[in-house]
């Protein structure tokens, strides 16, 4: 699959120009994400090369719209500390649509203690933190982020009471955390844990829906997999085994 995609990304690259199609942006914006999400070096390459250069040109300098997650995203998965530092500190001086950008960003990173720091600046912890209302996003991005999963469910957990009682969140913003990692789980496990953690905070759990809602879906979600497990590993075995 690797090649395959590979391929197509060659034929497009990132550079997007105004007068294309948008049709051809959308397809090549496309193609640049599953490129860089598989990690092809080429894709890599780029959008590291492309994101130095907005960063050592920030007034004239401007990442297409359309590739401009993709972009971010791949180069603080590749880059260093420093890179992701710049990009935070961006955050704090930009409208709301690049922010949004840029918390998803954010959570891209491949470094544990950057992604943990992340999570400790989501709810007022650390040296700096993000917006309370957009703490909901930065927690769920980095949920998103195959290595942040259990270490955001864990952190979650453990700073429940914190973020409850002092961080700034309302109940439509719990909540949303609470079903927003429970929707990506699949395991008995899973729903064991999600349940325990709703047992210790029954009263609060009785007024958000998302536990509820979170331990239904984690259970389709484990119905899926075993109902479709092994026809989707045999197909692509068969399609794609190179």
């Amino acid at each position: 699959m690797t090649d395959k995609v590979n391929k197509t990304f060659m034929e497009h690259q990132l550079n997007i120009s105004i007068d294309q199609s948008v049709q051809k942006i959308l397809l090549q914006s496309s193609v640049a994400s599953r490129a860089c999400k598989y990690g092809i070096k080429t894709c890599a390459d780029e959008a590291t090369r492309i994101f130095n250069a907005w960063k050592d040109k920030i007034e004239d300098y401007i990442i297409p719209p359309d590739v401009r997650r993709t972009v971010l995203c791949t180069a603080l998965r590749h880059g260093s500390s420093a890179d992701w530092d710049f990009l935070f500190s961006r955050y704090a001086n930009s409208s709301s649509n690049d922010q949004r950008t840029y918390l998803d960003a954010l959570s891209c990173s491949r470094d544990n203690w950057v992604l943990h720091r992340y999570l400790d600046y989501s709810i007022g912890k650390g040296d700096t933190t993000i917006r309370s209302q957009d703490a909901r996003f930065a927690i769920l991005a980095v949920a998103s982020n195959p290595l942040g999963l259990q270490m955001t469910w864990r952190f979650v957990r453990s700073n429940w009471k914190y973020i409850v009682e002092d961080s700034g969140l309302d109940s439509y913003a719990l909540n949303q955390i609470v079903f927003g990692m429970a929707r990506l789980l699949y395991t008995d496990y899973d729903i064991e844990e999600v349940q325990k953690w709703k047992t210790e905070h029954l009263e609060l759990a009785n007024s958000l829906p998302g536990f509820e809602q979170g331990i239904e879906t984690i259970n389709n979600n484990k119905a899926w997999v075993d109902h479709n497990y092994n026809d989707m590993a045999n197909w692509l075995k068969t399609n794609y085994s190179n």
